[in-house]
């Protein structure tokens, strides 16, 4: 009769401490993306943006350089910390771009592919 109290009060504990942890968040970060195209022979368009081959946006807008979050003509995302891979393409395969980047935990990255 002990023996079946310890075992059912071993696993009512188990299964408290399993379920009343909470998880941590996987933490992110901001990315913000900006890109040149004006050295390309392509005419204007649209760049499409992938991240870990997935499409996360585009852009129309060319920008000279991305230096804040959420900067104007620029794309902003939040992305899980650590390395991704990223994509862009220009106008249909006129250009392609490809690279890694790391993202930081709660900090402003930034991402800038000039053609």
């Amino acid at each position: 009769m002990i023996k079946y109290f310890y075992l059912t009060f071993s696993i009512s504990l188990i299964f408290i401490f399993a379920f009343s942890c909470d998880k941590e968040k996987e933490k992110t970060g901001q990315l913000t993306i900006g890109v040149n195209w004006v050295n390309l022979n392509c005419g204007s368009g649209i760049a499409k943006i992938y991240i870990d081959n997935t499409f996360v946006g585009s852009t129309n807008n060319v920008v000279d350089t991305v230096t804040q979050c959420n900067q104007e003509n620029c794309l902003t995302i939040s992305k899980t910390v650590g390395k991704h891979s990223f994509k862009v393409i220009f106008k249909d395969d006129c250009a392609l771009k490809t690279g890694e980047i790391d993202i930081l935990a709660d900090d402003c990255n930034k991402l800038f592919v000039k053609f």
